[in-house]
Formats: C-alpha cells, sequence, structure tokens
C-alpha cells in the first residue's frame, strides 16, 4: 500500500515519461534516481520491476513497473524544508 505522497510521486513521474523505459537509458529519464547497474543487480537477484522484457540484447522495462519498484525499494518521503537536508 502507497502512502499520499508515494502516490503523488509516482503520478508525476508516469505523467512525463514514456511507456517503455530501456535499462540503460533509466538513469536519464529517472533523473539519475538510481542507476542501470543497481536494477541489473535487483533483477538478477530476483528482486527487479515485475515487468521486464529482454529485447535483443537489451532490458527494458514498463515504466510503471519500474516507478513502482522504485517506491518500494527506496521510499519516497516529501521534503517539507529544503533548509533541513
Amino acid at each position: 500500500m502507497m502512502t499520499a505522497e508515494e502516490k503523488d510521486f509516482v503520478d508525476t513521474m508516469l505523467a512525463k515519461l514514456p511507456p517503455v523505459i530501456a535499462r540503460h537509458h533509466v538513469d536519464h529519464f529517472l533523473g539519475g534516481l538510481i542507476s542501470p547497474f543497481t536494477i541489473k543487480n535487483a533483477d538478477l537477484a530476483g528482486k527487479g520491476p515485475e515487468v521486464a522484457w529482454r529485447v535483443g540484447n537489451k532490458v527494458a522495462y514498463k515504466t510503471e513497473s519500474l516507478v513502482n519498484w522504485l517506491v518500494r525499494t527506496m521510499g519516497v518521503k516529501r521534503i517539507q524544508n529544503l533548509n533541513s537536508l
């Protein structure tokens, strides 16, 4: 179950992203939040995003699955005061 903050984050991300993202471009499309190597390691451990496809020698993810995985794995919390970082 997602919190309201997490749902807002997911909705914001999905509004602007393409429906499918190649693994080697996740850092670009997700603004550097996660690296392709991190997701590859999660995939190898059987803990990566639920919906993935192999296209030739590349891996691609359904964007909704990728963003939901990111939220579940890393968590999301809205920052109220940037000075508190």
